[in-house]
């Protein structure tokens, strides 16, 4: 059984390695489906799913969850905050409703590895099974400027909007690695290869981690 990470700076293009990657070797690619039909086999429906990935991941501040779940200002004005009970409960099972969804994620990505012979895409990979020896952890990363410059082609927005987008999601990244792995998301020592997207295209960088991983892994074709 064999499995290859794949963490991306959005615009980076790693998803469409990563997809690559999953043809060329004939394995599954670990997306919102296969995900799905994995946490079926939990007994779940696609209702009791949240599955959270590195780049997409949102972390408001205590504050702005503070206000979402009831938290309200003094009358008299002292700048304050008053929680009703309702609102302290609330907010509590956010935050833990939250964890389930991570560990439901972490759960589905063990799965899959214990099946083998797949590709996985972001979701924290590759801190869940960084001690697993049968897999291969790859970063693609690129230029601000490269990145915008995709993202303006991909998505049809301006130069701005692009950059904007992508910082968010870097930093949603960051977040979502140091929250539930307390690991820096760009930490080099945790991939085996990180490769600049700006340097070779799509398929030069599948076929490069596709023959790498063989090495590494013994990795057979399916």
């Amino acid at each position: 059984m064999s499995a290859i990470t794949i963490s991306r700076q959005y615009g980076s293009g790693g998803r469409k390695v990563a997809l690559r990657v999953s043809e060329i070797l004939g394995w599954s690619l670990f997306d919102k489906r296969l995900m799905m039909n994995v946490a079926r086999d939990l007994g779940l429906s696609k209702d009791d799913i949240v599955d959270f990935t590195e780049d997409d991941y949102k972390v408001t501040s205590f504050w702005d969850r503070l206000f979402r779940y009831g938290g309200f200002s003094d009358p008299t004005g002292a700048h304050h905050m008053i929680m009703t009970n309702e609102a302290i409960n609330a907010f509590t099972t956010a935050e833990m409703d939250e964890d389930a969804a991570v560990r439901l994620v972490n759960k589905a990505i063990q799965m899959a590895h214990a099946r083998g012979n797949v590709v996985i895409v972001g979701r924290g990979g590759q801190a869940l099974l960084q001690d697993k020896r049968d897999v291969f952890h790859v970063r693609v990363q690129a230029p601000m400027a490269m990145r915008k410059q995709r993202l303006v082609a991909y998505e049809e927005i301006d130069q701005d909007e692009a950059e904007s987008i992508a910082i968010q999601r870097d930093e949603a990244g960051k977040k979502y690695m140091k929250r539930f792995f307390d690991v820096a998301w760009d930490d080099p020592e945790l991939y085996h290869m990180v490769i600049n997207s700006e340097k070779l295209d799509i398929e030069a960088i599948a076929q490069i981690i596709v023959t790498t991983a063989k090495q590494v892994l013994a990795v057979k074709e399916a």
